[in-house]
């Protein structure tokens, strides 16, 4: 497994011009870096966008509490002129269910942590990503995110998958090579 520092440098090196899946979008913050280091052909920015929730940051600090309703509006007006960015108010399992197999080049998972639908996630994923693409995930730790390591182990062990790349964040990002 090779380790880098960050997620953000993570992504940069990146291909650029991929279709990509956030799931679970938040402020909209990692969204932006993503659009702006990525420069993907298509990105799809995934959330519930229902209630009010908390985040940190991408090292799980400075919580902040959002009415994310709002920012699904905020983010959806923000990218309203930009053709290649889709704001998509949906669970992570039926926006994937609604695309064809193989058809993302990346997915970046960050929605709900709970074991349960971090591996519905991924099994989802291994699907709609195209072979040779990438799944990853934030916050692999089982300090802050039991269900979100537990979730990423097994289905390694079950699909004969293992983790490339881990960054070296407090809330480390996944990479997982769809081969």
């Amino acid at each position: 497994m090779n380790t880098i520092s960050t997620r953000d440098e993570l992504i940069t090196l990146l291909p650029k011009r991929m279709k990509i899946a956030e799931l679970g979008v938040f402020d909209g913050s990692f969204s932006s870096l993503l659009i702006k280091i990525c420069d993907p052909q298509y990105i799809y920015l995934v959330d519930v966008f229902e209630g009010v929730t908390c985040s940190g940051d991408k090292d799980g600090n400075n919580i902040r509490w959002l009415n994310v309703e709002e920012q699904f509006h905020i983010i959806s007006e923000y990218y309203l002129t930009n053709p290649y960015v889709k704001v998509v108010k949906s669970t992570s399992e039926k926006f994937l269910l609604g695309l064809p197999d193989g058809f993302l080049d990346a997915v970046y998972i960050d929605a709900d942590h709970a074991y349960p639908s971090v591996l519905k996630d991924l099994e989802l994923s291994l699907i709609k990503v195209r072979k040779g693409g990438f799944i990853m995930g934030h916050d692999f730790t089982s300090q802050l995110h039991p269900g979100v390591v537990q979730a990423v182990e097994e289905f390694c062990v079950n699909r004969g998958k293992k983790i490339s790349v881990l960054t070296q964040d407090r809330c480390p990002t996944f990479v997982i090579i769809n081969d």
